[in-house]
């Protein structure tokens, strides 16, 4: 998708936000007060006010301006304009996400393993790639290359290998350099994992790793 696409996409989900807060009736609770009923088609209009921490005047006085506003809000930025002079990248990560999320549930969801995986360390392409297999249902996703680096210098010292030294895996008995084991960010672990050189077929990882030499 073009930059222009997405910006359009998001202008259009903050027309769908704004139309679904004009399908509101006004109700009386059990106590006689009033509130405000929804029959939005594309959010859950009163969670998402919920998500916001919105009291009964906010609703009242709802506006597209504050939809944009919002619609910024829940993909992580300060206000509007800043998600429209997003670049590229972040623009396709947030797409991704509000296509995903709907309501105060998904939003913090999301918002909550992506705090505690801390994906703000990854760069945006590996943070595009963990969103989309989050919401695919996928075991693993790919991160960059320097991260993958990383991950395996890290992990070195653990296992007490250098990047030359060759590795055995017990599951499938392959012998490879350790610098040639698999690294991609584990989805149920929320973090990078090295894994056996034949994953997926080959579902060793690390501590299946024994010295070769």
């Amino acid at each position: 998708m073009s930059t222009n696409e997405n910006i359009e996409y998001f202008k259009n989900q903050s027309k769908k936000l704004f139309k679904d807060w004009e399908t509101h009736t006004k109700r009386k609770d059990k106590n006689g007060n009033l509130k405000y009923v929804y029959h939005g088609r594309f959010f859950k209009v009163k969670s998402i006010f919920k998500y916001f921490g919105c009291t009964q005047e906010d609703e009242e006085s709802f506006s597209l301006m504050r939809a944009q506003h919002f619609i910024a809000q829940m993909l992580s930025f300060d206000n509007w304009n800043d998600l429209l002079n997003a670049s590229d990248e972040e623009l396709k990560l947030s797409r991704i996400i509000l296509e995903n999320c709907h309501d105060e549930k998904q939003l913090s969801t999301w918002w909550d393993y992506f705090n505690y995986a801390e994906l703000d360390n990854y760069c945006i392409e590996s943070q595009i790639n963990i969103c989309t297999s989050y919401f695919s249902g996928n075991e693993y996703a790919e991160i960059s290359k320097p991260e993958q680096k990383r991950a395996i210098e890290e992990q070195k010292s653990i296992k007490q290998l250098q990047l030359e030294d060759k590795v055995r895996c017990i599951h499938c008995d392959d012998v490879f350099l350790f610098k040639e084991a698999k690294v991609r960010f584990d989805l149920k672990l929320a973090m990078s994992a090295i894994c056996c050189k034949n994953n997926p077929s080959c579902s060793g990882t690390i501590i299946d790793f024994i010295s070769a030499e």
